[in-house]
């Protein structure tokens, strides 16, 4: 099992190579590397942001502006390669929000993501919520 355990400021770069990692293959628009390291080094202070060696998800909670409840929400969740460094993220990511008292925890997936990963999240609880759409201007 992929040894998952919360970052700190000294695994910056390695999680900015893994976003990068992410963005060169899924996104294809520049990533802008001293915005991403400003906020990757905010995450790693104030949110919630675990570690493996392939592989980070980065999140932080909120209070959701509408209702009574704190959320957690996954900003980014990458594993390169084969294995179960992703659901492993995953598990102590949602361990995290429940250390952390959170109501519920939002993420997504991307748009070509293989069905099985929406069977999984569902299987582990997860609900369908919104789907989300993007326009470049």
């Amino acid at each position: 099992m992929a040894d998952v355990r919360p970052a700190t400021l000294d695994d910056l770069e390695d999680i900015l190579d893994i976003a990068t990692l992410f963005n060169d293959k899924y996104v294809g628009e520049p990533l802008n590397p001293d915005k991403a390291r400003t906020s990757l080094r905010h995450f790693i202070e104030e949110g919630v942001v675990l570690c493996a060696t392939n592989g980070a998800i980065v999140g932080m909670s909120y209070e959701d502006p509408f209702r009574d409840q704190t959320i957690l929400l996954e900003i980014g969740w990458y594993a390169e390669g084969q294995g179960k460094t992703g659901l492993a993220l995953l598990r102590q990511f949602i361990r995290r929000g429940r250390e952390l008292g959170v109501d519920k925890i939002t993420l997504s997936t991307l748009a070509e993501s293989d069905p099985r990963v929406g069977e999984l999240l569902m299987r582990m609880g997860f609900t369908l919520c919104e789907r989300s759409y993007t326009l470049t201007l």
